[in-house]
């Protein structure tokens, strides 16, 4: 048994959860990939333990428990894909009928799952000695089992369509993000890989209904398996190794809708005029993620957001500047985190402690409290207003008001 396989599909498994829940790039694509790195990964491990395990309990746990994800993988690359190239996440009433497949399969093997063991273990049992094909047991009740062999071939083959056209639809696009090489690189490889595992998997598939026995010990089967487990490997860290691949390809959608707006503009200011962070923060290779142009722009919108004070409404997050200045969530942050190199919620809370102290030095503290401004600055709580003063001041707002003298 290739064990390797094995710790590969389980560091799939991990770093597929990891893009679930803490990821800050391009969330909504991301829920599409970390579904594809989940059931491939789950499937393969299906195969393998199909083709390699004598044991009727590991069959019992994987062969007879998720092939029904099988019906997932196609769905979730394609969406995957479609989404990086329309910079859209958003799925129709249309779109829900992909799936409707895998809910037929599974709602079919629910009964299955709730059988006994010994049930469960004779049924592995057979699948072990290559004889559940030929008996009259069927697992699904909803889905002949013939025909369950048929539509997983189908299926992959359906998919791998759909994701070949979108990439023949949108080859402009494709070609013209010359900024964007390595994002561009990735869907290469991610749609050589999904291309060369279906047609192995339909291969696969057609050989075991020929019942060519030979296939699954030759060494040339061995060695594509090796190969597919290598590039699959490749491609999970290519996600480690350049987490700018997480925040999609950087189509510029941004529409300045305020005429007040000078493309032209400094770096993006505080309330004080100074520019804020500095823009020497920006000279690293990953900048280069965003064309120069689409970087002016956002740079743009962001001072016009900045200009009417948006910062001190109490929801004054990333989604809020998204739709203030049209620019993509996922742009935003990557723009934060890898272009500037600051977390919004500190950059967002400078600006507030800067308007903040500007009404302590215009002499508000005497009119109104302290808690008050807190509140006007945007703060939901006393206990942040003054963490964050005292971050960016070096003291409380009380001591700051003790060295003015009005």
């Amino acid at each position: 048994m290739n064990v390797p396989i094995v710790y590969l599909c389980a560091f799939s498994l991990f770093l597929s959860l990891m893009l679930l829940f803490y990821n800050k790039g391009y969330k909504g694509a991301n829920r599409f990939l970390s579904g594809y790195l989940f059931c491939s990964s789950m499937f393969l491990l299906t195969q393998y333990f199909f083709i390699y395990s004598k044991s009727a309990l590991i069959t019992t746990i994987f062969v007879a428990g998720f092939p029904a994800l099988c019906y997932l993988i196609g769905p979730f690359a394609y969406f995957y894909t479609r989404s990086i190239f329309r910079d859209n996440v958003r799925l129709s009433i249309k779109d829900y009928c992909h799936f409707l497949l895998f809910f037929i399969v599974f709602i079919g093997v629910i009964p299955f799952f709730f059988s006994s063991w010994e049930y469960k273990s004779f049924i592995s049992q057979k699948i072990v000695e290559r004889t559940y094909m030929r008996s009259t047991y069927n697992i699904n009740f909803l889905v002949p089992k013939t025909i369950n062999q048929i539509l997983r071939p189908l299926s992959a083959i359906i998919y791998l369509v759909f994701i070949s056209r979108m990439f023949i639809k949108n080859k402009i696009v494709f070609n013209s993000l010359s900024h964007a090489k390595v994002i561009k690189i990735w869907l290469a490889i991610f749609y050589l890989l999904y291309s060369i595992t279906a047609a192995f998997y339909i291969i696969v598939h057609l050989v075991y209904h020929i019942n060519i026995n030979f296939f699954y010990t030759n060494s040339a089967f061995y060695f594509v398996i090796s190969s597919i487990a290598f590039f699959y490997l490749a491609l999970n860290f290519l996600l480690v190794m350049f987490p700018q691949i997480l925040y999609g390809l950087p189509i510029p959608k941004l529409v300045l809708n305020h005429s007040s707006v000078n493309i032209g503009t400094t770096p993006i200011q505080n309330s004080s005029g100074i520019a804020f962070p500095i823009i020497e923060n920006k000279t690293t290779p990953v900048a280069a993620f965003f064309s120069n142009g689409y970087e002016v722009e956002i740079e743009a919108a962001i001072n016009q957001w900045i200009t009417e004070k948006k910062y001190l409404e109490p929801n004054a997050t990333l989604i809020s500047i998204s739709t203030f200045t049209a620019v993509p969530v996922h742009h935003l942050s990557y723009y934060f985190n890898a272009v500037l190199k600051v977390k919004y919620a500190d950059w967002r809370n400078t600006l507030r402690i800067h308007f903040a102290k500007n009404q302590i030095d215009s002499g508000f503290s005497k009119m109104i409290t302290l808690e008050a401004i807190s509140l006007e600055s945007g703060f939901a709580t006393q206990s942040t207003f003054i963490k964050s003063f005292k971050n960016d001041l070096g003291c409380t707002p009380s001591e700051y008001l003790k060295t003015k003298s009005y």
